[in-house]
């Protein structure tokens, strides 16, 4: 467990109570997690100063096909996490931040065509990529 983020907040999915899915991450994932807390996200949170919400973490195979996921997303491997600060103005900091620590496989500042914004952050135990996109569509 993290000082500022735990496994359950990033499993937690809206969709999956609604549905009835249980979305409870394995060994292997919740060693993932811990990876992503530990190097990305709680650095990440100290430095930000303030609560940073999580909107997307781990997604198992059925939920991350409810929600429109990649087939390759790291979501469901518990490599990644989609956060939000409390405006778009924030969540760019955010982002800012975290590319500044620079400890990421992929950090992607995301938008989509309804206009709402999102950092995308994934970690891995091995071999990050350190690819970094400002302005994503999606």
């Amino acid at each position: 467990m993290g000082k500022y983020f735990n496994i359950k907040e990033l499993s937690y999915s809206r969709i999956a109570a609604e549905k009835g899915i249980n979305n409870n991450p394995s060994g292997d994932v919740k060693r993932n997690l811990e990876f992503l807390i530990d190097k990305c996200l709680d650095p990440i949170r100290e430095a930000y100063g303030k609560p940073i919400t999580v909107s997307s973490g781990y997604r198992n195979y059925l939920l991350n096909q409810l929600v429109g996921g990649k087939a390759t997303s790291q979501h469901l491997k518990g490599e990644a996490a989609d956060i939000v600060g409390k405006n778009d103005k924030e969540t760019k900091r955010i982002f800012e931040i975290a590319k500044e620590q620079g400890n990421f496989d992929q950090l992607l500042f995301e938008r989509n065509k309804k206009g709402s914004v999102w950092v995308h952050i994934s970690y891995k135990a091995e071999g990050n990529r350190k690819q970094c996109i400002d302005n994503y569509i999606v």
